[in-house]
């Protein structure tokens, strides 16, 4: 019974009475330690996060911004009777080959994939450098008319314009 009064303050025949709130003391200033150890941890794993994305956004847009292309001319490829085009790199990027490979096409406004070009898109890696396609899309020639087709060729980023080209004649094999 002595036992237990002494556990529940009772009755207490230690003569270090002090010894108790020093204890408490000490936990708690081990605790506040541990919890602001613990919130440091996690704000700078915050942090971290929050400036690798910011870092890869302004990537992106420096990349965005560098890489342009742009269509310089277009004919008929007379092996194939194909509209075939000239792509340059007009930006200061580097396409790389697997971004190349992401090119999308189109042909008055219709999408075309790509994979089935007599010739695709090689070599248009380093700024200023250009490349040759010959498509799958029919060259514009109508009997006794000329004809017309839009081409427009984007990379997976960056800026392009479309090109227009009109044949003069049905017989043309420019525009």
């Amino acid at each position: 019974m002595k036992f237990v009064k002494n556990i529940f303050g009772l009755k207490s025949n230690s003569k270090r009475k002090g010894i108790t709130p020093v204890i408490a003391i000490v936990l708690l200033l081990m605790m506040t330690v541990a919890a602001a150890g613990m919130a440091y941890v996690w704000i700078m794993g915050l942090q971290e996060d929050i400036q690798e994305q910011s870092n890869e956004g302004v990537e992106k847009q420096q990349r965005d911004t560098a890489a342009a292309i742009s269509i310089v001319s277009a004919w008929n490829d007379t092996t194939s009777t194909m509209i075939a085009f000239t792509i340059k790199n007009t930006g200061t990027y580097t396409f790389s080959a697997d971004e190349i490979a992401q090119f999308t096409y189109y042909f008055n406004g219709v999408y075309n994939d790509g994979t089935a070009f007599g010739t695709p898109c090689v070599g248009l890696g380093e700024p200023g450098s250009v490349c040759q396609v010959v498509s799958d899309e029919g060259f514009p020639a109508t009997p006794g008319r000329a004809g017309q087709v839009n081409i427009k060729v984007d990379p997976p980023f960056g800026s392009t314009s479309p090109y227009s080209c009109a044949t003069k004649t049905a017989s043309d094999n420019s525009c």
